[in-house]
């Protein structure tokens, strides 16, 4: 894995500028716009990735900045977000980056990055909002852990009180994502078959709340994302430790939302599988109570 120390003078000169732009939160740095004088002065690192393109890496270097000192979030499990660790990210391949700073999920000991960010499909950083774990019976056993990152670039929580509305807010507006790691070698299948009882779950009771909504149209192109949704997961193992992500991209005027799984190249052009396969996990306990509960209390102090 190759790093790149961020020293970027225009990222300083845009956090400096946005300021005004972002959200009311409590940020777990302050940026310091006197010290621009004294970033400029340290070197920059030579580029990371002769595979990246100038102009990914130009964008991620100056959006990163902006979003990881301005728009972290405080989380119970974490310390302050030190200023030179924000700057620091490293790359596996060409699609995603993850900010070496991390916060560790207390039950697995499995960490997370602070900000990750996809270039397929391409996101702004998104800002890690919560932790937890998975497990299954009553043993409690262990199954994976679970993180969820949203993009809180010029957020509006305007008259938005309840942690519940913000949530909903940044489900179907912005960029959001689920990162996945194992405890265990799992099963792809067992995550898919979750998936698909979950999300048929949630088909019916649409069915019964709002059957104006539901045309017989939209069901059809629900059930074929369905199938394409269980033809993506490969009858083999998710590997211990190895993250498995699910991709929201912001939604555009002039295209269908989708669901993105980069880990397995697998792309769902249906809005609502994409949105309710997220609001799966926030919906009574959902899979991971403490997952809910994390997000929720992150965003009750925004």
């Amino acid at each position: 894995m190759t790093s790149l120390r961020i020293r970027s003078s225009a990222s300083t000169r845009s956090l400096c500028s946005l300021r005004q732009t972002v959200p009311k939160v409590q940020p777990l740095v302050r940026p310091n716009c006197a010290a621009y004088s004294t970033w400029q002065q340290k070197p920059t690192a030579t580029p990371l990735n002769d595979n990246l393109s100038q102009s990914w890496n130009s964008r991620l270097i100056a959006i990163s900045a902006v979003s990881a000192l301005v728009l972290g979030v405080s989380l119970a499990t974490s310390e302050p977000l030190r200023l030179e660790s924000s700057y620091i990210l490293g790359f596996e391949d060409d699609k995603v980056a993850e900010s070496y700073d991390t916060i560790t999920e207390p039950s697995s000991g499995i960490e997370f990055p602070k900000v990750i960010t996809f270039k397929s499909p391409p996101t702004l950083p998104l800002i890690l909002m919560g932790v937890g774990i998975r497990t299954v019976s009553f043993l409690k056993i262990q199954v994976y852990a679970i993180a969820f990152y949203a993009d809180l670039t010029r957020v509006d929580f305007k008259n938005l009180t309840a942690p519940e509305e913000k949530l909903e807010y940044l489900i179907k507006n912005k960029a959001v994502a689920v990162r996945i790691v194992a405890v265990r070698n799992t099963s792809f299948h067992h995550l898919r078959d979750a998936y698909i009882r979950a999300l048929n779950a949630r088909l019916g009771v649409l069915r019964k709340s709002d059957k104006d909504a539901l045309t017989a149209e939209k069901e059809d192109a629900i059930q074929d994302s369905l199938q394409v949704l269980k033809s993506t997961f490969p009858p083999s193992s998710l590997a211990k430790k190895v993250p498995f992500y699910m991709v929201v991209p912001t939604p555009a005027a002039s295209a269908t939302r989708f669901l993105s799984i980069p880990t397995l190249k697998g792309k769902i052009e249906n809005a609502w599988v994409a949105e309710e396969l997220v609001r799966n996990y926030f919906t009574g306990d959902g899979p991971s109570p403490k997952l809910k509960q994390s997000v929720l209390e992150s965003l009750d102090q925004m």
